[in-house]
C-alpha cells in the first residue's frame, strides 16, 4: 500500500511543470528525492508490486507536468505576440473579476477576440460601470508587464504571469455592452462596500483599513507604512486570509447547526454556502481557494464519517490550483500559504503540537527570504501572541459586522478589533527595537533551500524522539539562515533610469555606493536601490560616495535615509560639503537627522582597507567651482585583480586635468563620465584610460540624447566593450585572477 499517494503525485506534478517553465536541473533532484519517499512504504513491506506501481504513477505525474508547463508557456507566447507598449486595441470580452487599487478599481476581462482566453487587466478612462459577467467591447491603451531590471526589484511581469494575466488596457472605453451580468458578483460588491462604509463609520481610518485588509482581504486602502511594519515584524500573513478565517466562519457554523440537531448534511451544505460567499466576497484569491478546498474536504469527510489526511488534501488543492495556472509556482501567496499549511501537516506529524509555530516558521523563512530578503528573529514569539489573539479578532470582526447595523452596542465589538490591532502594532514596533530585531540575509539560492528543506525533513522525521539533538539541529538551520553568505569582489552597474547608482561589494565584506539617483524613475531608492541592496544581503553600506550633488545622483539616498536604511558615513567632495545646505536641502537634513558622519575628500585623499584602495584625483581642495559638474568627485578603484574609475558628471577640461595622472595605468572598467555626453569622454583621456569594459548608465527615452554618437564613437575606437543599463538592465562585473567576468540583467540586452 502506498502511503499519501495524492500528496507525492502533486509533488511529481509539480517538479515536472517547474522544470518545463523554468528548466532547472536541480528540481529533478527534488524529483527524485519524492520518488523515494512515495516507495518507502511499499519497500518496506517488500511489495514489489505496489513499488513498481508507484513508480509508474509518479513517473506518469512528472511526465503529465512536464507537458502541462510546456503547453502552457506555448499558450503565453500565442498571448503575447503582437503586443507592444502604446498600443490602440480593440477588444471583446467578459468581465470575470473587479480588483479594488489603491488609486483606482481595475477589472479582469478574459477575452473572446481577438485571442481567445486571455485575461487582461483592465483600467477605466472614467466611470464606466462595468459590471463582472457582463460581455463588452472596449477600446484602450496596451502597456506590456516590464521585467525587474536589477536583482530583487519588484518583477510586473512575473507577478501578473503568476496571475495569469498577459497584458494591460488603460485607459479603456466601453464601446458596446450586452447589458447582462452577474447578480450575485454585485450583490457580493455591494455588500462589500456595505462593509467598508460601516468600518469608516466606526472606527479611525488606519484602523478600518487595516481591519479591511485582514478580514475582507481589500488592501485598497491599507497604508504602506503600516504594512511595512507588519512586514519586518515577521507578522504580514494576518493580511492574508487564511484557514483560520473560513475555519472561524464555516466549521464554527457548522457546529453551531450541529448543536441545534441539524442534520449533518445540512449544516455541511450551510456551511459550505457560507464558504462560497465568503470566496467570493474577499475576492477569491488564492490562499482563500486553497483554504476553502482543504476544509471542505475535512468538513464532508466529517459528514460520510471519514478522517481527511491534512498532506493528501493538501496535495489535491496543489494539483487543481497548478492545472489550472502553472505559473501559480511564481507567487507569493501561492508559495508561503503552502509552505505554511506543509509545515503544519509535516510538524503535527512528527513533532509537538504545541510548539506549531515554530514548524510554521522553519518552513516559511526560506520563501520569505526568497521574496522579502530579511529576517525578522522575533517573529516566532510575535506569532505565539498573534495566533493566540486572531481568532478573537476575526470572532469580534465578523459578529460586529453583522450586529452592528442592527443592534447599537454590537459597535463594541468593532472597538475591540481596534484594541487588538493597536497591540498588534505596539508589538510590532517594541520589537523593531530590539537588537537584531530584522536581519538582512539577502535572497538565498535555489541549492540551499533545496539543502534546507531535505534536512529540516530529515530532522523533524528522523529525530522526533530525540528532542535536544533535534533542538541543536534546528537552531544549526537557523544560524544557517542568519549567518550571511559570502561573497566575492564585486561591481553591480543598477539600471536607474537617467541617473546614477553604483554598488560594490569588497572581499574583505565591505559595501560601498557610489551616488544613487534618478531624474525619471519616481522612488528609485525604494523601488530600484534599496530592493537591490537587501536582495544582495547589504543590510548597511559602509560608505555612500556622492560625485556632486545634482538630483539624478543624490535623491535615491535621501529617500533611503528617510526610510531608515543605515549608512555609516557619506563621502563627498569639500566642494559639495560647503555647497550641501544650499544645493540639496532635503539631503541635508536627512543626514543631520540620522547623524551620518561626512567625510570630505579631495585630490591625493585616500580611503582603504585590506582589500581595497580608493584613491581620490578631483576635486582640487579649497577650490571654488562654477558649476557642479565640475567639481565632480573623481575616483579610481583598485584592487588585486581590478582597476576601475567612476567619476561622476566630470567634464572634458577637467578630464585632460587627470590625464598626467594615470598615463601609466590601464582601466579593466570606466563608469562613463555624464551619462555618456559627447562633452565628456574626450579623445585624449580615452586614450590614456583605454577601458576594457565601459558602462553607460542612462534611460532609453531621455531628452539629454544620451549615449551621444560621438562619445560612442570614442570609446570604440580605444577598443572598449561598451555596456548599457538602458539595454542591459543591471550591469555586474565579477574580478578575480582568471580576468573579468559580465553579467548582464535582461539577457536579451
Amino acid at each position: 500500500m502506498i502511503k499519501r499517494p495524492v500528496f507525492f503525485v502533486a509533488c511529481a506534478f509539480g517538479c515536472g511543470i517547474h522544470f518545463a517553465i523554468f528548466r532547472d536541473p536541480l528540481i529533478l533532484l527534488i524529483g527524485g528525492i519524492v520518488l523515494l519517499c512515495g516507495t518507502v512504504s511499499p519497500l518496506r513491506a517488500k511489495k514489489r508490486g505496489w513499488f513498481f506501481f508507484a513508480i509508474f504513477i509518479y513517473l506518469t505525474a512528472l511526465t503529465l507536468g512536464y507537458s502541462h508547463g510546456v503547453a502552457s508557456e506555448h499558450r503565453k507566447q500565442i498571448q503575447q505576440n503582437g503586443l507592444y507598449d502604446g498600443q490602440s486595441i480593440d477588444l471583446c470580452g467578459k468581465i470575470v473579476k473587479r480588483i479594488p487599487q489603491k488609486t483606482r478599481t481595475a477589472y479582469l476581462l478574459r477575452e473572446q477576440e481577438p485571442v481567445e482566453g486571455r485575461l487582461v487587466l483592465l483600467y477605466e478612462n472614467k466611470p464606466q460601470d462595468f459590471r463582472v459577467g457582463e460581455t463588452v467591447i472596449c477600446n484602450g491603451t496596451v502597456s506590456v508587464f516590464a521585467p525587474a531590471r536589477n536583482f530583487g526589484n519588484f518583477d510586473s511581469k512575473t507577478y501578473y504571469q503568476s496571475l495569469g494575466i498577459a497584458v494591460a488596457l488603460y485607459d479603456a472605453v466601453k464601446l458596446k455592452s450586452d447589458g447582462k451580468y452577474d447578480l450575485l458578483a454585485e450583490w457580493y460588491n455591494r455588500l462589500h462596500l456595505q462593509i467598508r462604509q460601516r468600518y469608516g463609520q466606526y472606527l479611525p481610518t488606519d484602523t478600518a483599513n487595516a481591519l479591511l485588509a485582514m478580514v475582507w482581504n481589500d488592501k485598497s486602502g491599507l497604508s504602506e507604512t503600516v504594512e511595512e511594519r507588519y512586514r519586518r515584524a515577521g507578522i504580514a500573513h494576518v493580511f492574508a486570509v487564511s484557514g483560520l478565517h473560513l475555519s472561524i466562519l464555516v466549521l464554527g457554523l457548522y457546529h453551531f447547526l450541529r448543536k441545534r440537531r441539524v442534520s449533518f448534511v445540512c449544516a455541511a451544505a450551510v456551511g459550505t454556502l457560507i464558504g462560497w460567499g465568503y470566496l467570493g466576497i474577499t475576492g477569491n484569491g488564492i490562499a482563500t481557494q486553497r483554504a476553502l478546498f482543504m476544509l471542505l474536504l475535512v468538513l464532508w469527510a466529517n459528514v460520510c464519517g471519514r478522517s481527511c489526511d491534512m498532506l493528501n488534501s493538501l496535495g489535491a488543492c496543489f494539483l487543481i490550483l497548478l492545472w489550472s495556472n502553472p505559473y501559480y509556482l511564481q507567487n507569493t501567496g501561492f508559495l508561503l500559504s503552502f509552505a505554511a499549511v506543509g509545515g503544519v501537516a509535516v510538524w503535527n506529524l512528527f513533532g509537538n503540537r504545541k510548539w506549531t509555530p515554530v514548524g510554521i516558521a522553519l518552513f516559511t523563512y526560506p520563501v520569505m527570504l526568497w521574496f522579502f530578503y530579511y529576517l525578522s528573529l522575533y517573529a516566532v514569539f510575535l506569532n505565539l501572541i498573534v495566533l493566540a489573539l486572531m481568532p478573537v479578532l476575526l470572532g469580534m470582526a465578523f459578529a460586529g459586522t453583522i450586529l452592528c447595523a442592527v443592534i447599537a452596542p454590537a459597535q463594541l465589538l468593532l472597538y475591540g478589533c481596534k484594541l487588538i490591532l493597536d497591540l498588534f502594532l505596539w508589538l510590532c514596533d517594541l520589537s523593531s527595537h530590539l537588537p537584531f530585531a530584522c536581519l538582512i540575509r539577502g535572497r538565498p539560492s535555489i541549492s540551499f533551500m533545496i539543502i534546507y528543506y531535505m534536512i529540516l525533513l530529515f530532522v523533524i522525521y528522523c529525530l522526533n524522539r530525540h528532542p535536544v539533538g533535534k533542538s541543536v539541529l534546528i537552531a544549526g538551520l537557523l544560524l544557517a539562515l542568519i549567518v550571511p553568505k559570502s561573497r566575492p569582489f564585486s561591481v553591480a552597474v543598477l539600471d536607474v533610469g537617467q541617473g546614477d547608482g553604483t554598488y560594490i561589494h569588497t572581499k574583505s565584506g565591505m559595501n560601498l555606493f557610489f551616488d544613487g539617483g534618478s531624474s525619471d524613475i519616481g522612488k528609485v531608492g525604494s523601488n530600484r536601490i534599496r530592493p537591490f541592496l537587501e536582495a544582495s544581503g547589504a543590510g548597511r553600506i559602509d560608505y555612500w560616495f556622492l560625485s556632486h550633488l545634482d538630483e539624478d545622483h543624490y535623491n535615491g539616498l535621501c529617500e533611503m535615509l528617510d526610510g531608515g536604511y543605515p549608512v555609516s558615513h557619506i563621502v563627498m567632495s569639500d566642494f559639495s560639503a560647503h555647497t550641501l545646505h544650499d544645493d540639496a536641502p532635503d539631503l541635508y537634513e536627512a543626514i543631520q537627522k540620522n547623524q551620518i558622519d561626512v567625510i570630505t575628500m579631495s585630490k591625493g585623499s585616500l580611503i582603504s582597507d585590506e582589500s581595497i584602495r580608493i584613491d581620490c584625483l578631483w576635486p582640487q581642495k579649497n577650490k571654488a567651482y562654477e558649476d557642479r559638474n565640475d567639481a565632480s568627485l573623481s575616483l579610481v578603484i583598485r584592487t588585486e585583480t581590478f582597476n576601475g574609475l567612476i567619476c561622476g558628471d566630470l567634464p572634458s577640461f577637467a578630464e585632460q586635468q587627470l590625464v598626467p595622472q594615470l598615463e601609466d595605468e590601464r582601466f579593466d572598467w570606466y563608469k562613463c563620465n555624464h551619462h555618456g555626453s559627447n562633452y565628456s569622454s574626450n579623445d585624449e583621456f580615452l586614450s590614456c584610460i583605454r577601458p576594457t569594459y565601459t558602462t553607460i548608465s542612462c534611460s532609453l527615452h531621455n531628452h539629454y540624447g544620451h549615449p551621444g554618437k560621438e562619445c560612442v564613437s570614442r570609446l570604440l575606437a580605444v577598443g572598449s566593450q561598451i555596456l548599457y543599463t538602458m539595454d542591459s538592465g543591471q550591469i555586474s562585473l565579477f574580478a578575480n585572477q582568471d580576468g573579468i567576468k559580465i553579467e548582464k540583467f535582461l539577457i536579451y540586452g
